[in-house]
């Protein structure tokens, strides 16, 4: 189903559709985040912080320019530059430690953020094309909302 999230919540575009709130659930959000501005992003992360304990979301996420070296900065630069000119600018860049502390306020306590060199290692290790994700530039995101510790 197809959402604009700077015009809609998810939860709205979800309610059309007959989305059941109290299920567990599961969201790949990918190739999105750096699109939006920090609003529809954090409203769309709140949401999914309200579901039910189980639920979870993994998304993509670009990092903070200042937080790159030179050489991830020009990289940066001209991926940033390439997709304005497609039409989708680049709108939304993030620091990991304050993702996180975002995160665990909405709600999603267990968090796990893969930066490059991880996401090379775990997917694609194997690879004999030499495919890698260029260093520095996004992160991978596996967030869910645990059950509540008994005291």
């Amino acid at each position: 189903m197809p959402a604009n999230f700077e015009e809609q919540t998810l939860c709205s575009a979800l309610q059309a559709s007959g989305f059941q709130r109290d299920k567990v659930s599961f969201f790949s959000w990918l190739g999105v985040t750096p699109y939006l501005t920090a609003w529809s992003a954090l409203a769309t992360l709140a949401f999914i912080g309200s579901l039910p304990a189980g639920s979870g979301v993994v998304f993509d996420y670009a990092i903070e320019r200042s937080s790159l070296n030179s050489e991830e900065q020009l990289a940066m630069d001209a991926l940033a530059s390439r997709v304005a000119r497609a039409g989708e600018p680049f709108r939304l860049f993030l620091d990991p430690r304050a993702l996180e502390r975002m995160l665990k306020a909405a709600g999603l306590s267990e968090v796990k953020d893969l930066g490059p060199a991880e996401i090379d290692a775990r997917y694609l290790a194997d690879r004999t094309d030499g495919l890698r994700v260029a260093a520095g530039l996004a992160h991978l995101v596996n967030a869910r909302i645990c059950p509540a510790k008994a005291n």
